[in-house]
């Protein structure tokens, strides 16, 4: 009599997928929050290319710093307005500079720290940039 129970109980399969899917959902679980942070970073990508180059725009017709880091504000607007995470660099960086007059290039390089809080990803899988130059059109 034991021993027959106790090779119905092996045979039994009634628990059978509850483990499975015990086993499966963490898989499916990484492999969905994947797919979410990778289509945010490459949205973040092309926000923060498209602000550079607005700022450049900008900057090639205004020759004003307020202007320019304004402009790329505005863009990076669209995915977050903490403006403590998005840095702007322009080069050559004073406006009063013998670089910055009409026919030379205006450099801008925009930064943007994500705001993602795994900690499974490598550092420069959270900070994306663009940069983009445009020549200086402004005339004082």
């Amino acid at each position: 009599m034991v021993r027959g129970s106790w090779l119905n109980w092996l045979k039994d399969e009634r628990g059978q997928s509850i483990v499975e899917f015990a086993l499966i959902v963490p898989v499916f679980l990484m492999l969905f929050f994947a797919i979410i942070t990778i289509g945010y970073w490459m949205t973040a990508q092309q926000v923060v290319t498209n602000a550079a180059r607005e700022a450049a725009r900008m900057g090639a017709l205004t020759n004003d710093n307020g202007q320019i880091e304004g402009a790329a504000l505005a863009v990076m607007a669209a995915i977050d307005t903490n403006t403590s995470r998005i840095n702007v660099f322009v080069d050559p960086l004073d406006a009063s500079s013998p670089a910055r007059v009409r026919g030379y290039p205006l450099t801008v390089r925009v930064e943007y720290q994500l705001p993602i809080t795994y900690d499974i990803l490598p550092v420069e899988f959270k900070k994306v940039s663009g940069q983009s130059v445009a020549r200086i059109e402004y005339v004082p």
